[in-house]
């Protein structure tokens, strides 16, 4: 719920309710439902399902460490920006935040 296409999508209900278009809101809505339970059950296949052509999955017994090493280069940088914020970035936000009704 906290992304911008969700609050775009409320905004558009809103407007459609407020207009009263009642046929394109609810078309609109049972369109989404089944664009989510689409994806939703492609999603859930892919992750819970067994991989296509092997019966025997093999448990990884070791994890090289240079394998490893973009994942803490990105978790530093998540932390360092928890930190340090570059003025363009909090320009941006600060423009972004100024623009809510």
């Amino acid at each position: 719920p906290p992304s911008g296409l969700f609050i775009s999508e409320i905004l558009i209900f809103r407007s459609l309710v407020s207009d009263g278009r009642w046929f394109v809101l609810i078309s609109a809505i049972v369109l989404l439902c089944f664009i989510v339970y689409a994806m939703s059950t492609r999603i859930m296949h892919i992750l819970y399902s067994a991989p296509r052509g092997s019966e025997i999955t093999q448990e990884p017994s070791f994890v090289n460490p240079v394998e490893t090493v973009t994942q803490f280069i990105f978790l530093g940088l998540v932390a360092a920006s928890c930190f340090y914020q570059p003025d363009f970035i909090v320009r941006l936000i600060d423009h972004s935040i100024a623009m809510l009704p």
